[in-house]
């Protein structure tokens, strides 16, 4: 949403994000659970669709009750404004060789 229409707001975003993880935990704790009955639970991509439909109420209401951020406060999207392009490639090469060690750690000890 945040992407597509130009009134959503960080703090949208940031509720949505939050509201998001904790309302999936519960629910997925909820539904593997069989919590409060296994018949309860619709089908998960029907579930899934709910959620998605909630947290899209969520962040337009968040972003209509919040005060809009100005057009010119925003990067444009091509700007990297972490590091530069070079050190930002050889750390994200970095993190992914990390991340593979990792896997293939796992994978041998659990196999």
């Amino acid at each position: 949403v945040g992407m597509l229409w130009k009134r959503a707001t960080p703090k949208a975003a940031e509720v949505t994000l939050l509201g998001g993880g904790a309302m999936s935990v519960f629910v997925g704790i909820a539904y593997f659970s069989d919590y409060p009955h296994a018949r309860f639970w619709p089908n998960f991509l029907i579930l899934s669709l709910y959620m998605f439909l909630i947290l899209l109420v969520l962040m337009v209401t968040v972003s209509l009750l919040t005060k809009p951020v100005p057009e010119k406060a925003l990067p444009p999207l091509g700007k990297s404004q972490v590091l530069s392009e070079r050190k930002s490639t050889r750390l994200i090469w970095g993190l992914w060789l990390i991340l593979a060690v990792i896997m293939v750690g796992l994978y041998i000890l659990f196999n």
